[in-house]
């Protein structure tokens, strides 16, 4: 993904069973190579693991923090904690 990876578009890279096809190639991107994985974001199971990515995605999406944006920093905080606690559930 030659221009980066739009939040909640599955990375073109990941195999059918969710490993990364370019895991130790060069051509990985330098952010997936600067991932560090607490215990935290890889959850129990996968649909905590992907919660945990979609909670991010929403975090640093571009438009999280505009100034067109409705909501307070306060309030998309808990809309995302929200939506990462149904998406475990």
């Amino acid at each position: 993904m030659p221009n980066g990876k739009t939040a909640g578009v599955r990375c073109m890279q990941l195999s059918p069973d969710n490993r990364c096809l370019i895991y130790d190639k060069p051509e990985k991107p330098v952010v997936c190579s600067n991932l560090r994985p607490l215990e935290e974001m890889c959850g129990q199971t996968s649909k905590e693991a992907l919660a945990y990515l979609e909670f991010l995605e929403q975090c640093t999406a571009p438009s999280f923090f505009s100034e067109e944006s409705h909501f307070s920093a306060q309030g998309k905080l808990r809309e995302v904690s929200q939506l990462m606690n149904a998406l475990i559930s």
